[in-house]
């Protein structure tokens, strides 16, 4: 079942317009598969699947329904029409030898979208000045084909770029990276090191952007050398899980940490998971792990929720809750939640709630919540933690007096 951008929702209408920003000052461009793989619509597994033709079309691998995909991206490429980027006809081709054309999908909405990109027209006209720089033109060949996996066409673009001069000093990165991509028998924990140390930094720096698309594959490949491999905390990265996860393949990190026995054990596979959800659309998910998180790992809880990886809105609430006026523990999380955010009280009810303190405190708050402050919850609360209860007062109160102030404000 897909899940729901909530694209009228204004959180993921500023988090378009923000997104967009990012791949504009990242990129200068728009391009609208990028934009669709940076809001979390499409697994990136899936989309070099269909880049290299072993999907059919691209609308099938859609995580959201397409109504609101195609709305979320009409949306982003007005905003950069509105930052005098201009449209650029650009139909997606394969990752293969022949580049041929590839099929979105069913929608025409979609396909017409995804086939344009907005761009700078100053940039381009700047482009237009090295149009005919042998040099120029043979990296941007060697760095989308490297990027694509091309790796007969890169060596023709290193062979052209090699005969021109000034060239030595960088080819020879170029050749490390047509080396490294190939057949790998070096140990697991080996080639996780080389890919940190050596090849992620090297493939960042001479392809930028690109380099994302070139590292994948290398990390896919060590992913399945560590299928089946369980969770060892002194060694934590050598794991399958996070090796996708450096491949942003979020549906295949739930799987090899839904695999472990003892997941729950582990704080940071919780994380992993976590996240993982989250940039699939699982909200639900997302929350109720989130919320374990704090009951049974708070040390953990309170060093990952400030970036909670891949969900910004609950980040953001993390902050809202160590910066308030009252001073509480990790574990008090969730109970504040239930006060400060509707979703909480759908997402995660009280039969999770551990048989502890912290749980029937929780218990209590979502009884009031859902009460919507009757006194027999007040009391229950009350006699448990008043200080959770003058919390729900206090903002309660803030809000009746905000009413009111608007109220007279119009009259």
């Amino acid at each position: 079942m897909k899940q729901s951008l909530s694209f009228m929702d204004s959180t993921a209408r500023h988090r378009c317009l923000s997104t967009v920003d990012r791949l504009v000052l990242e990129r200068g461009e728009l391009d609208p598969l990028e934009f669709l793989l940076a809001i979390g619509c499409l697994d990136y597994a899936d989309y070099r699947e269909w880049r290299h033709r072993r999907r059919r079309e691209l609308q099938s691998a859609l995580t959201i329904p397409v109504e609101e995909v195609t709305a979320a991206l009409a949306h982003a490429q007005a905003y950069a029409a509105e930052q005098h980027l201009s449209i650029e006809l650009c139909p997606p081709t394969a990752w293969d030898q022949d580049q041929g054309p590839l099929s979105i999908g069913p929608s025409k909405t979609l396909a017409e979208l995804c086939s344009q990109r907005l761009v700078r027209p100053g940039d381009r006209r700047q482009g237009d000045l090295f149009q005919d720089s042998a040099r120029t033109v043979a990296l941007e060949a060697l760095h989308r084909a490297l990027a694509e996996h091309r790796f007969d066409a890169a060596r023709t673009a290193l062979e052209r770029l090699s005969e021109l001069p000034g060239t030595q000093g960088f080819v020879e990165d170029y050749h490390r990276l047509i080396r490294a991509a190939g057949p790998c028998s070096t140990p697991p924990a080996e080639r996780l090191r080389e890919l940190e140390e050596d090849l992620v930094p090297l493939a960042v720096r001479t392809l930028g952007a690109r380099a994302r698309d070139y590292v994948a594959p290398l990390w896919a490949d060590l992913a399945g050398r560590l299928q089946g491999r369980l969770f060892t905390p002194s060694l934590p990265n050598l794991h399958a899980s996070y090796a996708h996860a450096q491949a942003h393949a979020w549906n295949k990190v739930a799987v090899a940490i839904e695999a472990e026995l003892d997941a729950r054990a582990h704080p940071l596979l919780l994380v992993r998971l976590a996240e993982a959800y989250a940039r699939q659309f699982r909200r639900e998910a997302a929350r109720r792990l989130w919320t374990r998180l704090c009951w049974e790992h708070p040390q953990k809880a309170a060093q990952t929720l400030a970036r909670a990886p891949g969900d910004e809105g609950i980040a953001q609430r993390w902050r809202e809750f160590i910066s308030a006026d009252m001073e509480l523990p990790p574990e008090d999380f969730p109970a504040w939640l239930l006060i400060a955010d509707l979703a909480q009280r759908s997402h995660v009810p009280p039969a999770l709630a551990p048989d502890t303190h912290t749980g029937r405190a929780y218990t209590a708050v979502y009884q009031l919540v859902t009460t919507d402050g009757e006194m027999p919850a007040r009391a229950a609360l009350h006699g448990l933690r008043p200080d959770l209860l003058k919390i729900f007062l206090d903002r309660r109160r803030a809000a009746y007096d905000a009413a009111r102030r608007f109220r007279i404000a119009t009259g």
